[in-house]
């Protein structure tokens, strides 16, 4: 390159750039933004449109590869940029509103030897499923809304909605009754934290 005598004028514009798209960056987190974990790609697509539709949202889909599954957890809790899963974001960090999260999670092996290395090291393995995503996060202090969505017997979802550790549980299926579903639990579903005391009360 032609670096030569001119690459002193731009190193200013380029770290004023820098500021800039970090203040920008700190601004955009703190915008209310909803994240949805799914192993299948469709169904990401398809809940993504879905609640870009209801326009509340800014949304943010993870959970194909085994990358985005470890970082899910850092993601929700703000930790981790939603389209830049290495970079690890400073304080104070803007946790998602609300966590649309499905119950069974899966990926076909192997896990990538990198990502074991971590887990070796000390650092959180892939949750189990859902419900232990979600179980993480309330340890974590989450204070958003935890949406699970299952294609699982209404029996199971009963059972789920009885665990003070989500805000209510979706079935899979009609995009129309999804969309009721939430707009019904963002207008007026309880927040975690009345639940936990109702259910445990």
């Amino acid at each position: 390159g032609g670096d030569g005598g001119g690459s002193s004028p731009p190193r200013p514009q380029r770290a004023l750039g820098l500021e800039a798209a970090a203040e920008g960056e700190t601004a955009a987190r703190r915008r209310p933004y909803c994240v949805v974990v799914d192993d299948d790609e469709l169904v990401q697509v398809v809940m993504a449109a879905q609640l870009k539709d209801l326009g509340t949202h800014a949304v943010f889909t993870l959970g194909v590869t085994h990358e985005e599954q470890f970082a899910m957890e850092d993601v929700i809790m703000g930790v981790r940029h939603p389209e830049a899963l290495a970079l690890e974001l400073p304080p104070p960090h803007a946790a998602a509103s609300v966590a649309v999260i499905d119950l069974n999670l899966t990926l076909p092996p192997p896990c990538p030897e990198h990502l074991l290395a971590r887990v070796r090291g000390g650092e959180p393995s892939i949750p189990s499923d859902g419900f232990d995503l979600a179980r993480r996060l309330r340890a974590r202090g989450f204070g958003g809304k935890i949406i699970i969505h299952t294609g699982e017997s209404l029996s199971s979802l009963e059972e789920l909605r009885r665990s003070p550790l989500v805000d209510e549980v979706i079935e899979k299926g009609s995009g129309r009754r999804f969309k009721a579903q939430f707009l019904e639990i963002m207008a007026g579903g309880l927040h975690s934290e009345e639940r936990a005391s109702r259910t445990c009360g």
